[in-house]
């Protein structure tokens, strides 16, 4: 019972942080906290100025892509830097 009761909060605790970080992936309150990190597209790489503490599901895009059956235009920008603007990750 207590290895249910502690992989069922050991799910909840991952569902919620990816909910979150998802929600939260251009907030910021400095500079600091934003930084460039391929999000991904249906081409495949695609950076873009997120939160530090975000963790781009690559997999996800590329499956949702298949399923809905897109494709992108391959390219990208290309990101110097980061900055943090009215409480959202920037590209410089």
């Amino acid at each position: 019972m207590k290895k249910i009761l502690i992989i069922l909060i050991l799910i909840l605790t991952v569902s919620c942080t990816q909910q979150i970080s998802e929600e939260n992936k251009l907030s910021c309150n400095s500079d600091q906290d934003c930084q460039i990190k391929n999000v991904g597209n249906c081409c495949g790489y695609f950076p873009e100025c997120v939160n530090k503490g975000y963790e781009p599901n690559l997999t996800k895009v590329q499956q949702e892509c298949f399923e809905e059956g897109i494709a992108s235009v391959c390219g990208f920008p290309e990101i110097s830097g980061c900055e943090c603007v009215n409480n959202t990750c920037k590209n410089i």
